[in-house]
């Protein structure tokens, strides 16, 4: 009896356009995609568990990402993803978009400059 063991196989799930950046490389600016790549250990070609996930940010034009490692900040780019999807799909008004956009940013920049959030 034998077992083919692998791993390698990939799975790759893109969330949608998230923040406006400028490209370093290929200077454009655009919104960048959020993407995750989740990577498995196979038994017979079939996929049985994962055994690394990580969290991107894409350019749309020349593909480079940047990796991304704070959970709450990949909580709050999906967010932003669902909401840009709700305006592409009509379930949410341009103002509302502007609105809850704007507070999302802003709570990725505190989370950056290490503000707490909570009030002491």
């Amino acid at each position: 009896m034998f077992f083919i063991f692998g791993w390698g196989h990939r799975n790759i799930k893109n969330f949608g356009s998230t923040l406006v950046q400028k490209c370093p490389i290929c200077s454009h600016t655009s919104h960048y995609s959020l993407v995750r790549t989740r990577d498995w250990a196979t038994l017979f070609f079939i996929p049985i568990f994962p055994y690394e996930t990580k969290y991107y940010l894409e350019c749309p034009v020349c593909k480079n990402a940047f990796e991304l490692e704070n959970e709450n900040n990949i909580e709050k780019l999906k967010e932003i993803a669902e909401l840009i999807e709700k305006f592409d799909n009509k379930e949410v008004t341009k103002k509302d978009l502007n609105k809850q956009y704007k507070v999302l940013v802003n709570g990725l920049k505190k989370e950056e400059k290490g503000e707490d959030k909570s009030d002491d």
